[in-house]
């Protein structure tokens, strides 16, 4: 028994394939040794893996510089100073640090904050698996460089709502925001939590949606052979979701 909270099995008309809802950075607690057992089995037979991005090299250095553009300056004036000493609380850093500091990476610093050692995720545990696989696997990945760039972008200007939404949180009940990351890491996004998440991604990234049928329809070609699927779980939850569109395409779909 695959020994994953959310994997699916994808049966396309007698080939079956697997689709995984991923973390894509996991607490340094996290039994390593059992994911790359896990990631072993999900691929064993497999002739390609589909992750939500491909970059190598250049490509992801050119997404990185991109997204370090966008910075929280604006945001932070409207900062009263509590909040903004709150919010370096929150992040384990000086306030000073976080208001010329890309969003991604002051995001990043929360959970790094609430679960300790942050390591790479799942989608890299597969993709050195499938590179070392014999005969060796195909990766591919569902987005573009420039979409990745796009999607960040969304990020980025839906990042005051987030934090507002950090700090309300955290001032009615201090402590609220670590403990409910670290139990996010921990349960790996059980249903409530997954569902509050998945409904904000939803309403506040309205790309979010677009994104789900994109990696649909570029994975169907290849889920003509066994592949495995490997994306966020926030796409494989809830409304319009990778779980909800792939009955559209014929593919039967069921948890495992």
């Amino acid at each position: 028994m695959i020994n994953l909270p959310f994997v699916w099995e994808l049966d396309n008309k007698g080939i079956t394939s697997c689709l995984i809802g991923t973390m894509h950075l996991l607490p340094e607690w996290s039994n390593l040794f059992q994911l790359e057992t896990i990631a072993h089995e999900l691929l064993s037979g497999k002739k390609n893996l589909l992750l939500e991005s491909h970059l190598e090299g250049n490509d992801l250095r050119a997404v990185y510089d991109e997204v370090k553009k966008h910075r929280v300056e604006d945001y932070w004036q409207g900062l009263t100073e509590d909040e903004r000493v709150l919010l370096g609380n929150l992040a384990g850093k000086p306030p000073e640090q976080l208001a010329t500091q890309p969003p991604i990476l002051l995001m990043y610093d929360l959970f790094r904050a609430a679960g300790q050692k942050l390591i790479p995720g799942i989608e890299e545990i597969l993709k050195s698996e499938a590179e070392n696989h014999v005969p060796p696997i195909s990766c591919s990945g569902l987005e573009t460089r420039e979409e990745m760039i796009r999607y960040n972008q969304e990020i980025n200007q839906n990042l005051p709502d987030s934090l507002a939404r950090i700090l309300e949180m955290e001032r009615r009940e201090p402590g609220s925001v670590h403990r409910f990351t670290y139990l996010t890491f921990f349960n790996y996004f059980s249903g409530s939590e997954a569902a509050v998440l998945t409904n904000h991604f939803q309403k506040s990234l309205p790309s979010h949606s677009q994104r789900n049928d994109n990696m649909v329809q570029r994975s169907l070609s290849y889920l003509e052979e066994p592949s495995v699927v490997a994306v966020g779980l926030s796409h494989c939850i809830g409304e319009h979701s990778l779980v909800d569109l792939y009955p559209d395409h014929g593919i039967t779909i069921r948890r495992i």
